[in-house]
């Protein structure tokens, strides 16, 4: 017994302590892209929308100054009608330039096949997307270089690393 109560003292320092959660941004499938600015507060971009890219919406940009509390910036890369935004990589430039890659999908039936499920009939091109403000205000570079003959657009994922040139 003396045993027992020894080893459970010594647990005792293990035992879970209580977990805070928080909603960051509610209703919305966001598999976030998260950046530090320069000013220390973290930028989530997002796709804002309550699917995994089963329906039309952009890309959203959001701020927090702490990760708990996130007001909504800028939306980096609008999309069109019967498309969404969803395929995200987002950086620093080295200028301190927010930048977000974006691509998507259309739900429009493509020529050379039948009908996808919703927004999978093809892959959108992607756009270079800058911001000097912190998200609030974006300009897109909507000429991204095509893919080899018989390749998909490419899928923008995960963080953008500011090269040494």
């Amino acid at each position: 017994m003396k045993h027992l109560l020894c080893l459970l003292a010594l647990c005792a320092p293990l035992a879970a302590q209580e977990i805070t959660r928080f909603i960051a941004i509610d209703n919305v499938c966001a598999w976030p892209c998260l950046t530090l600015l320069p000013d220390g507060s973290i930028n989530a971009t997002i796709f804002g929308q309550p699917s995994h890219g089963q329906i039309a919406g952009a890309a959203e940009c959001w701020n927090s100054k702490d990760g708990q509390f996130w007001e909504k910036r800028g939306i980096p890369a609008p999309n069109d009608p019967n498309t969404n935004r969803m395929n995200v990589a987002a950086g620093l430039a080295k200028n301190g330039d927010l930048l977000v890659l974006c691509s998507g999908w259309t739900n429009e039936k493509q020529p050379q096949r039948p009908k996808q499920p919703d927004f999978r009939d093809d892959i959108l091109s992607s756009w270079v997307c800058r911001s000097s403000d912190g998200g609030r205000t974006w300009s897109q570079i909507k000429d991204f270089p095509a893919p080899d003959a018989g390749w998909t657009n490419y899928i923008p994922f995960g963080a953008i690393k500011v090269g040494e040139d």
